[in-house]
């Protein structure tokens, strides 16, 4: 019986990492997951009753429910985002670095939605979605570990990341020129390399006569690197009328098939460093 309670109790730590496998691969969502764990411990609590009196039975057995308790509690969060189904991004209007740097900063707006269809009614009216994405459960298990550690940790989100970055890269905190570096409505941190870049022109008293729509995270150095949503960032520049966007290199490939396959008129110029696209600004407005 003891060597049966020993494979029984494997078994079931078996089928707990079997059922988490499922679940991130989109078979099972959370509910069945979760509940599959509480089943399974219920199941070990059986097993440990029967084997209580054998020692070294009992501790193997009990060992098991310690581990798949610990599973149960750190995953348990999942249940709240099973009811966000889609991503939507739509249209949000960019922000001007400055009033007279016509350096335009690009965001998208990021809505979820437990449902998608013409008539569901989440979607504000007159509001210009560009992309429905849906959620998969292995996005649902990241974002649940990224929420759980920025709650452990002292974690500067991404936003706040781009501002020490920027601040790092031009030795002063530009929120006095650039009022987006003051937002705190904004995520992520794609506004890295426009407000460097509206910053550096009002330093260097250069002037920019040509509207530029900037999306790029940049670091320390002045290096750039690649962000998200690209897609709809070059579809945002061109309703806006826009004429170039400067996007990190990595994403120029994105970038340049959108506007081939939509037929846009926006240029996409590419930068891997801020400088380059201080001197994009130069070659545009003649000098």
């Amino acid at each position: 019986m003891r060597k049966g309670m020993i494979a029984g109790s494997l078994l079931v730590l078996g089928g707990a990492l079997g059922l988490f496998l499922l679940y991130l691969f989109d078979w099972v969502n959370s509910f069945v997951y979760i509940g599959g764990l509480f089943m399974w411990l219920l199941v070990l609590f059986v097993m440990l009753l029967v084997v209580r009196h054998h020692k070294r039975t009992a501790l193997f057995v009990g060992a098991v429910v310690a581990v798949l308790t610990l599973l149960l509690l750190f995953d348990i969060r999942l249940l709240n985002y099973e009811l966000a189904t889609h991503a939507v991004t739509s249209y949000k209007e960019p922000i001007p670095a400055t009033a007279d740097s016509n350096v335009h900063l690009m965001i998208v707006n990021t809505t979820t939605t437990a449902y998608y269809g013409e008539d569901d009614g989440f979607i504000e009216e007159g509001e210009n979605v560009l992309a429905v994405y849906p959620i998969t459960n292995s996005q649902r298990y990241h974002q649940k570990n990224e929420d759980l550690r920025a709650f452990v940790e002292d974690k500067t989100d991404y936003f706040g990341q781009m501002r020490e970055n920027v601040e790092a890269y031009l030795g002063f905190p530009p929120g006095d020129v650039v009022a987006a570096y003051n937002r705190t409505d904004i995520e992520g941190n794609s506004l890295g390399l426009g407000i460097a870049l509206a910053a550096s022109l009002h330093v260097r008293d250069v002037a920019n006569e040509i509207p530029i729509a900037v999306t790029g995270a940049i670091h320390p150095d002045g290096s750039i690197h690649e962000i998200g949503v690209v897609t709809e960032k070059t579809l945002i520049a061109e309703q806006s009328g826009l004429p170039y966007l400067l996007v990190p290199t990595e994403n120029a490939a994105e970038a340049r098939e959108v506007v081939e396959e939509r037929n846009l008129s926006i240029e996409i110029v590419p930068v891997a460093h801020i400088d380059e696209a201080f001197a994009f600004v130069e070659a545009v407005n003649g000098r």
